[in-house]
């Protein structure tokens, strides 16, 4: 009886103590170091596949119906940590990921958007050339200077990961004049009819969000989203109004 007690109690805290998820291993590696040479290795992407980024500047990347697999997602990384510099603008952001499927991103840094850094899914209630994804990690990646917003989750997406990123200077654009500036933001605040869901912030590190002028959230969860699990994250310097 004893046994089984402890194992009824410690069961549900086992998920903090589990090794982590074995890094997958790559089908195909793929090297580019332009911003054409991204875009090929995008357009020919197959599950399994790794697309290296050597450390450079590189235009904004346009991720749309892309499907990875459990076993073998579609993996981006940095050949050095945040040194792959993602610093253009496609519709006012330099990612966006739409109908995409098991997309891992390690290491990249997206800086410079003229509205939001990552788009998962719709930017707003009207954008209806963005659609919902799913199994979509973001690790230790660098996420600054956005208009408006770092990362935006929207459009019924679900099984999400943002972990050990460092998200900071939303709203720091201050000619755009934007109303609102959010680190990460989940959920569709115009119409509250967005349901993504199973999603995990963890670990990341949030800095300077909104101005004077502008008023910041750190992490916005707009209902009826569900599942969304806030685990040690860092904040600071947020202009609350």
């Amino acid at each position: 009886m004893m046994l089984h007690l402890l194992i009824a109690v410690f069961w549900p805290f086992t998920w903090l103590f589990s090794p982590a998820e074995p890094y997958p291993e790559p089908l195909r590696t793929v090297w580019v170091d332009t911003s054409k040479a991204l875009s090929q290795a995008i357009a020919d992407a197959k599950p399994g596949d790794h697309i290296m980024l050597k450390d450079g500047n590189y235009r904004d990347m346009k991720l749309s119906r892309l499907r990875g697999t459990k076993r073998h997602p579609i993996v981006f990384l940095a050949e050095n940590s945040r040194q792959a510099i993602v610093n253009g603008s496609h519709n006012a952001r330099n990612l966006s990921i739409s109908n995409c499927a098991y997309i891992y991103i390690y290491g990249i840094r997206f800086t410079q958007a003229k509205n939001w850094s990552v788009t998962i899914g719709p930017a707003y209630s009207g954008d209806n050339n963005h659609h919902g994804s799913r199994n979509i990690k973001l690790v230790d990646c660098e996420i600054d200077h956005a208009g408006q917003s770092l990362v935006r989750i929207n459009g019924n997406s679900r099984a999400i990961e943002i972990s050990k990123c460092y998200l900071h200077d939303s709203g720091q654009i201050k000619q755009l004049e934007r109303p609102f500036a959010e680190g990460i933001y989940v959920g569709d605040g115009a119409k509250l009819k967005d349901r993504s869901n199973d999603i995990l912030i963890a670990e990341n590190t949030l800095e300077r969000i909104g101005n004077a002028s502008q008023g910041g959230e750190a992490i916005e969860v707009k209902c009826p989203t569900y599942n969304v699990r806030i685990i040690d994250n860092q904040i600071s310097d947020v202009w609350v109004h």
